[in-house]
């Protein structure tokens, strides 16, 4: 006898409907999907940098300050970057300067990989005519409510204006 067949004869036994359950389930994992991905408790802070159209001019620093609600220990920077296919190169090489209460924590220059070198095409994610690449650094220091946080970043690269990045999205983990 088919399982199928079990299944139905057992849910007009019971007066259970087994299709139901799994529609209703289904719908409450979409739910709490939707409630839970709407704000991350580990994001402490989060800015996006919209860059010209014009381009990125290396004289052009991003910066931003904030003043902490809470204590971190370990904090990450996370960098997203959003470009368009037509970026000519496969790395972005920039600068980040990240100082707390005026003083200097973080002072660092550093690739981030955007396309595969060996096999060739864009790394990250591609919606229509637009990539994003995230990276992560550790920042390996710890930071008290109420300090005073500042981020500096800049394109390190070998053209004076680079062209093709329209973002760059900043936000600060809480492992």
């Amino acid at each position: 006898m088919p399982v199928r067949n079990i299944i139905k004869r057992r849910s007009v036994r019971t007066g259970i409907n087994f299709r139901k359950i799994r529609f209703d389930a289904f719908v409450i994992t979409c739910i709490l999907g939707v409630v839970t991905s709407c704000s991350d408790p580990g994001i402490v802070y989060h800015h996006t940098f919209q860059l010209k159209e014009t381009g990125w001019d290396r004289e052009a620093e991003l910066s931003d300050h904030w003043i902490l609600d809470q204590d971190l220990t370990q904090p990450s920077l996370v960098l997203k970057v959003n470009f368009s296919p037509e970026f000519g190169y496969q790395n972005l090489y920039m600068t980040a300067d990240i100082s707390k209460n005026s003083t200097p924590v973080f002072s660092d220059t550093f690739s981030i990989q955007l396309a595969n070198s060996r096999a060739g095409g864009w790394l990250g994610v591609q919606r229509n005519d637009q990539i994003s690449v995230l990276d992560t650094l550790p920042l390996g220091t710890t930071w008290m409510q109420g300090d005073e946080i500042e981020i500096q970043l800049g394109q390190f690269s070998r053209e004076e204006l680079l062209m093709g990045i329209h973002e760059i999205e900043v936000s600060i983990l809480n492992p």
